[in-house]
Parts: structure tokens; C-alpha cells; sequence
């Protein structure tokens, strides 16, 4: 893996991180598996959704990658809102997995 890709990693783990922490969520399990030629982060806490929250998250994660745009999202999540946080993860990855379920948000992202 090159360094790129793991500073890649290290912003989408903030972003979520940052994420949680914004729903106040009481606890939040973060699990980084490599797998080359790419990373997996699965980020899962308690948090409260309503389903258009979940509906648009999901949605904005399930875009497709943009790749030639991904390096510039990349330097860009780590400075901006939490407004725009899942349209810019989505264009990061190439897989998304969204799961909620008695109020445990999953997110398991590949890029």
C-alpha cells in the first residue's frame, strides 16, 4: 500500500469518527482491515436516525466512484462540514454497505 492510500484511510476514519461523535453516539467501534489493493473501514455505534437520514446517507454512499476526482474529495473531508460528509465519502469508495438496525448504525466502506 502506498502512503496515499493510507492517508486516504486515516481522512475517511475522521470523517466517521467526526460523524458519531456529532450524533453523540455513546460508543463507537472502528475496525481497519487492508486487504490490498485496498482498505476496508467499518465504523458501527448507536446513533438515531430517522429513515430519510438513513435513506440519503445510503444513497450518497452508493454513487459511483469518481476516481479521478477521489485525491481532491480526499483532502477535502477533512475540512469541511458534516452537511456534505456522505456525497464526498461516496466518490471516495467503491463500496458501501450501510446496515441499521434497533438503533446500531453500521458503515462499512471500501476504497
Amino acid at each position: 500500500m502506498n502512503s496515499r492510500e493510507e492517508q486516504k484511510t486515516s481522512n475517511i476514519v475522521r470523517a466517521l469518527t467526526l460523524y458519531y461523535l456529532h450524533k453523540k453516539c455513546p460508543q463507537t467501534s472502528i475496525t481497519i482491515i487492508p486487504s490490498p489493493p485496498s482498505y476496508t473501514v467499518v465504523v458501527s455505534g448507536s446513533v438515531s436516525l430517522s429513515p430519510k437520514e438513513l435513506q440519503e446517507m445510503t444513497d450518497h454512499l452508493n454513487q459511483p466512484k469518481i476516481p479521478e476526482m477521489e485525491y481532491y474529495y480526499d483532502d477535502l473531508i477533512v475540512s469541511d462540514t458534516i452537511d456534505n460528509l456522505f456525497i464526498l465519502l461516496g466518490a471516495m469508495v467503491s463500496k458501501a454497505r450501510v446496515d441499521y438496525q434497533d438503533g446500531l448504525l453500521r458503515i462499512e466502506l471500501t476504497h
